[in-house]
């Protein structure tokens, strides 16, 4: 079995990242409609979101900065547990 290569799933945007399978931005630097945000610093846990998924101290660190933003989809995701978004298995 060939193992894909990154560019064939992994997109940079003017947002950042995007995972492609996974219908996700990695720690976007702009709004989007799902952010998977890896750790609390400013620089990659903005405001905007509609949908976010991050460990619960960075969601903490998020609405303690932010607020808790109306109709933003917040799901607290712990450390080495996975979840599947799209086609895509993810774990922080």
């Amino acid at each position: 079995m060939s193992i894909p290569k990154p560019e064939s799933w992994v997109e940079v945007r003017p947002e950042g990242l995007y995972v492609r399978p996974g219908r996700f931005h990695v720690d976007p630097t702009r709004p989007v409609e799902k952010a998977v945000i890896t750790h609390g610093h400013a620089d990659h846990a903005r405001a905007g979101h509609k949908a976010v998924l991050a460990t619960p101290g960075t969601l903490a660190i998020m609405a303690a900065r932010y607020g808790v933003e109306e109709g933003q989809a917040r799901q607290a995701l712990a450390y080495g547990e996975p979840v599947n978004s799209g086609e895509v298995e993810l774990r922080l």
